[in-house]
């Protein structure tokens, strides 16, 4: 390593150097070789400095940083440096591509965004006070975020935190590194795999004292779309709790809670949520990429696991669920399109409309259901849903272990399907039509 110095300053001090003043300082570090970017990196400093031996006091004025990418302004005081120093001290980061910065120093930062990390900007207060430093207030531009609020490290031992935030709008999906060739296939394998005995990915949980409240205005998150997020986090002795949890999401509300407790061998997690007003279709379409199911209402779920990888919940998963939807469909089936093919088979004639396929869907005017969860096995016993046309009763199970379904919707005609495609299944309103799914 090969570094070049320069130093410019005017220096002014008593007889015993107790009191000094450097004015004016200019520095200069110009270096070459290794853990260096190619072709060496430079480095000014400036600033003015004033600093009392006697009284143990040290200020910085004026402090300017400026290298590669990254330009840093500021003012610090160190005040009681003989016996319990003091800091106090105002920082300003100016617009920083973070990107370049690491590509500098042989590492690249690759995001689904390729704008995402380019354009960062801070500017904080500081004061270290014994154990105890506290940013506030703090104020990050992040690209198009707006983040402002502080945060207290009150010991460092645990360490015990204290903070608060608050983001306009933030799109967390960009800032995800772009799935790789294989990567989506390797990372299902792995979430399928126990973690390792030995691992303890919680130790420092367990030490950690946190009480954190956080409100974002707009947030995207795994495609989802909400708004007015609130949520409060709070940590100790190995249990970190987020409630409440609530937002606006697809013209509906979120409540909830989540609980995870990390005191065991093996961690727990138990959440809870109400989501109310909710427009399904959207919300599954953003979610998982198509909406089958459409309607207005209600989703309720209290469920609990103990372990996190995908196995570890398919076998401890339980609780229970239920939900409540209005003026809705379930896209793919026509039921009354697959009774009236039925009975125009049993009638001698072929019948008439799709009964399934991309334009089949069976609609309904209300669909209720309720689930109990043991142990990975769902049972619903009390799926309902009507329609002018149709009454539907559904009961069942799923069994997450096994990767199984065994299902039977019993479809009952309740008016005459004269106009509808056929005379033939008239005769079967009333009489009860079961349909297996496994």
């Amino acid at each position: 390593l090969e570094l070049v110095t320069e130093l410019q300053a005017e220096i002014e001090a008593d007889r015993e150097v107790n009191q000094f003043r450097i004015s004016d300082l200019q520095l200069n570090l110009k270096g070459e070789g290794e853990g260096l970017p190619e072709g060496g990196m430079s480095v000014d400093v400036a600033a003015d400095i004033d600093m009392d031996l006697v009284k143990g006091l040290l200020k910085v004025a004026g402090l300017s940083v400026e290298g590669p990418e990254v330009r840093l302004n500021g003012d610090i005081e160190v005040a009681d440096m003989n016996a319990s120093p003091r800091v106090d001290g105002a920082l300003q980061l100016g617009e920083t591509n973070l990107k370049k910065v690491a590509a500098l120093f042989g590492t690249a930062i690759e995001t689904t965004d390729e704008q995402a990390l380019t354009r960062v900007s801070a500017e904080l207060k500081m004061a270290h006070d014994g154990k105890a430093l506290k940013v506030d207030p703090l104020t990050i531009k992040l690209d198009d975020s707006n983040i402002q609020g502080y945060v207290h490290v009150l010991d460092p031992e645990g360490p015990v935190l204290r903070s608060d935030i608050e983001i306009d709008s933030l799109n967390v999906d960009r800032y995800l590194p772009p799935p790789a060739e294989g990567e989506q296939e390797q990372a299902q394998a792995a979430a399928s795999e126990p973690a390792a005995a030995a691992a303890d990915p919680f130790s420092a949980l367990r030490k950690l004292d946190l009480v954190a409240d956080a409100r974002i205005g707009t947030l995207v998150a795994n495609q989802l779309n909400m708004q007015d997020i609130r949520v409060k986090v709070v940590s100790k002795d190995g249990v970190l709790q987020a409630k409440p949890i609530g937002a606006r999401l697809y013209q509906g509300e979120f409540d909830g809670e989540t609980t995870l407790d990390a005191r065991g061998k093996q961690p727990k997690l138990h959440a809870r949520n109400d989501l109310t007003g909710i427009q399904i279709g959207p919300l599954l379409n953003d979610l998982v990429g198509h909406d089958r199911l459409l309607g207005t209402g209600a989703v309720h779920f209290d469920l609990r696991t103990v372990g996190l990888s995908e196995t570890e919940i398919r076998r401890s998963l339980s609780g229970n669920a239920r939900f409540d939807f209005q003026n809705g469909a379930y896209k793919g089936v026509n039921l009354a399109a697959l009774i009236r093919q039925a009975g125009g088979l049993l009638g001698g004639s072929a019948g008439g409309g799709s009964a399934t396929g991309a334009g089949a869907q069976t609609d309904f005017s209300e669909m209720s259901g309720s689930a109990t969860i043991s142990n990975g096995l769902i049972s619903n016993n009390d799926l309902k849903a009507k329609s002018p046309l149709l009454r539907l009763d559904g009961k069942g199970k799923v069994n997450l272990q096994k990767d199984t379904i065994d299902y039977t919707v019993t479809t009952t005609l309740v008016d005459s399907l004269e106009g509808q495609g056929g005379k033939e299944a008239d005769k079967l309103t009333g009489v009860p039509i079961p349909v297996r799914i496994k």
